[in-house]
């Protein structure tokens, strides 16, 4: 188990394009403006219209805040729940599901770039310095000595990674895996890919991703991860005889909803709950701890009962207020207040203290 955790929020993959909960719908529109492929528009506007009317409909006696992902994906938990979604036509709530995984995968892969330069494809700046401080730590014991959460569905850190020749595992069965950077992706990730049939969850590589969607590239250029576009063929891995993939990843809502896919994630999240059981030093970056999450609440109250002592837990955000830290508060004990400290730097930043202590 690791001692030093990073666990990372929106804002890590904010510095490499992506945008932030409450900047998703403007950012998808912008990106639906450029899209070619008829189907994805479609999708997108399925998204748009259906949650939009959502929302003027509510606007009497209710507020919901589309512009948030979060509040869109949780609204369709909710009325799949239901098996009602309030609008004046009949909407087809597992189409606008699938859809709604369309507009999500979509929008991040074309806002975050990869730069191509000295005949190589780059990971985002933070992201490497990120796998160099793995490596800085690692190099003392001469073993694994970190850990990684994210709630971040994209391939950055998975790419920089690889790109580095670094071992990593999603842990994503019970496997023992000696030596290897555990990469908890809590919500799942573009990458992953699960079967109908027999629900085994698969991954596919992002080196052999990259080389495939790989083409003639000039210095400079920059480049999109479009992952999900090789997962629609994907066929290679199979589970059982009757071997079936929708061509979606697997991606689980960032809220309150979470017990529907506990058969899928339930490795991954025990796993992180014994890396936060053995840290000493838990470095929090871009992760505003949102009120709607208390899936992580649970997670780190649960996971870090135990007799290892917490040297520190360093919350790395550019939002600093008063509000932010009144969240935190609610989650960290008395035992450990003297070892928190809120830093107000982005990831890239936070990253390059950390290196040059």
């Amino acid at each position: 188990m690791a001692e030093t955790v990073f666990i990372l929020g929106a804002g890590a993959s904010k510095e490499a394009g992506a945008p932030l909960m409450n900047e998703f719908l403007e950012s998808a529109i912008d990106v639906n403006k450029q899209l070619s492929d008829n189907q994805k528009k479609e999708h997108f506007k399925n998204v748009i219209s259906n949650f939009t009317n959502l929302e003027k409909n509510s606007s009497t006696k209710s507020y919901l805040n589309i512009e948030n992902i979060e509040i869109m994906y949780g609204a369709l938990e909710m009325a799949e729940l239901l098996g009602y979604f309030p609008s004046e036509a009949e909407v087809d709530i597992s189409k606008l599901k699938t859809s709604l995984t369309v507009f999500i995968t979509t929008t991040l892969e074309k806002t975050i770039k990869l730069s191509y330069s000295n005949g190589q494809l780059k990971p985002p700046p933070a992201y490497s310095k990120l796998v160099k401080l793995i490596t800085k730590i690692n190099h003392v014991s001469g073993k694994n000595k970190c850990s990684v959460l994210t709630f971040n569905y994209d391939l950055c850190l998975d790419y920089a990674l690889k790109f580095n020749v670094i071992s990593y595992d999603y842990f994503l069965d019970e496997g023992i895996k000696n030596n290897t950077v555990p990469l908890l992706k809590l919500h799942g990730s573009l990458n992953w890919i699960k079967c109908e049939e027999c629900g085994t969850i698969h991954s596919l590589n992002v080196g052999n991703g990259v080389s495939q969607l790989h083409s003639d590239y000039k210095e400079g250029d920059y480049f999109n991860l479009n992952i999900t576009k090789i997962l629609q063929g994907a066929r290679a891995q199979s589970c059982c005889e009757k071997y079936r993939f929708s061509g979606l990843p697997l991606i689980i809502p960032p809220t309150w909803s979470k017990s529907l896919y506990h058969g899928n994630l339930k490795n991954v999240w025990s796993r992180a709950a014994k890396e936060l059981a053995d840290a000493e030093n838990i470095y929090i970056i871009g992760y505003s701890l949102p009120e709607s999450d208390s899936f992580f609440r649970y997670l780190f109250s649960l996971g870090t009962i135990g007799d290892i002592r917490i040297k520190r837990l360093w919350v790395f955000n550019p939002d600093d207020s008063d509000e932010l830290k009144k969240r935190y508060s609610m989650l960290i004990g008395q035992g450990i207040e003297s070892k928190v400290e809120f830093k107000k730097t982005g990831f890239l930043e936070a990253m390059i203290e950390l290196l040059n202590e």
